[in-house]
């Protein structure tokens, strides 16, 4: 972790733990939004998608709001799930 925390500093890159736990801080302020780890859009592109389907569970499902963190051609982008409004945007 201290590597991790070291992404923080000057013009490093932030790495997908960083933006995961950032992700996991809003989530425990807003309950109706659940956030998927960054590796699992990381997997889907692999062709992984056993190792997707892990990354996934029932809490994902059910809320009202999924957020998806990942990085499009070397920059952090977020993939927003709605359930109320049926769409996903990126």
């Amino acid at each position: 972790m201290p590597s991790d925390i070291k992404t923080l500093f000057d013009t490093n890159w932030l790495n997908d733990k960083v933006v995961y736990i950032y992700f996991r801080i809003i989530h425990a302020s807003c309950s109706w939004i659940s956030v998927v780890d960054p590796m699992f859009i990381t997997a889907l592109n692999e062709g992984r998608s056993s190792a997707a389907k892990k990354f996934l569970t029932p809490q994902h499902l059910q809320a009202n709001q999924v957020l998806i963190p990942c990085v499009l051609e070397g920059h952090w982008a977020l993939i927003v799930c709605s359930s109320v409004f049926n769409q996903c945007s990126l």
